[in-house]
């Protein structure tokens, strides 16, 4: 017996309908050239906008570990330059609620090897590791994660892409891409 496909009906109506059309949760990037100054990272995010902000946040991360401790932090190896790391999640991605996959408190540099590949013993010393750095452990981060919001929307992702490049200002070395940023998103604020 041959079945017939179920027809969806168009959200547009209802959303217009709803006032949602402009609703200030649904921000677009439009001509936000700031933004769009910021590669995108191929990893982390759903959408261009997240993927943006995980570029920056992941930069700022980077910096901010291989500047003060130039080593990885499961495995302790060191790491040449911060471009050759990458930012590893301490509670992984997967498990980040909301805004919480971005939080600078669960995301450290790591060695390419040990933030793909990295067995038990790796993720026991990168807990080692953060609880020496941060002071918090894995009960209290699960704590601030669940803080947070499950959903995310642009808003909160275009207020938080914007701390971060206030927050790479203060870095002794800044990405490529950050002065074009930085002035563009000043232009846009005055």
């Amino acid at each position: 017996m041959k079945r017939t496909p179920l027809r969806r009906k168009s959200l547009k109506p209802r959303v217009k309908a709803l006032g949602l059309r402009n609703s200030p949760v649904r921000l677009k990037i439009g001509d936000r050239a700031w933004i769009k100054a910021i590669p995108t990272n191929p990893s982390h995010g759903s959408g261009t906008t997240q993927k943006r902000l995980w570029r920056v946040t992941s930069d700022f991360v980077r910096i901010r570990d291989w500047y003060e401790y130039k080593r990885c932090v499961a495995t302790g190896k060191q790491i040449e330059h911060w471009t050759q790391g990458q930012a590893g999640h301490f509670l992984p991605y997967s498990r980040c609620r909301g805004m919480f996959k971005f939080d600078t408190r669960n995301i450290f540099l790591q060695s390419p090897s040990s933030n793909s590949w990295g067995g038990y013993d790796d993720w026991i010393a990168f807990e080692d590791e953060v609880i020496r750095r941060t002071g918090m452990n894995k009960a209290a981060i699960d704590k601030v994660n669940l803080e947070h919001e499950l959903k995310l929307n642009d808003s909160m992702v275009i207020e938080k892409m914007k701390e971060m490049l206030e927050a790479i200002k203060y870095l002794p070395e800044q990405p490529a891409y950050f002065e074009r940023a930085y002035r563009l998103l000043q232009e846009e604020t005055n």
